[in-house]
């Protein structure tokens, strides 16, 4: 089934060759041209391909996933300058001498 649909999504054939499944050749549209049922000792899937005529596709995760891996990145980045920031400040703060006192009446 999986060869089905990135078949039809991605517009090209897909030729799956499975040794614990059914093999399976898909045209660009999602059909199914040709199979095979459950494994056996030399079964053989035959079939013709259409030569693609159309452009393939890419979907639309192929544009956003490197944006989303950026993303999550700098935002990793941000967050640990951040964090480091803050314990750098804290230690500041525990170093720090405290004022005397002073001795008014």
């Amino acid at each position: 089934r999986q060869a089905r649909i990135r078949s039809g999504e991605y517009r090209i054939p897909v030729l799956r060759v499975a040794s614990s499944g059914p093999s399976q050749l898909t045209s660009p549209q999602g059909n199914l041209v040709e199979t095979t049922g459950v494994p056996q000792p030399g079964a053989v899937v035959t079939g013709t391909l259409a030569l693609i005529t159309a452009p393939a596709v890419l979907p639309l995760d192929h544009w956003l996933a490197p944006l989303a891996g950026g993303l999550s990145m700098a935002t990793i980045a941000g967050l640990t300058f951040r964090s480091l920031q803050t314990a750098r400040s804290r230690r500041r703060a525990k170093l720090a001498v405290p004022a005397e006192p002073s001795l008014s009446r």
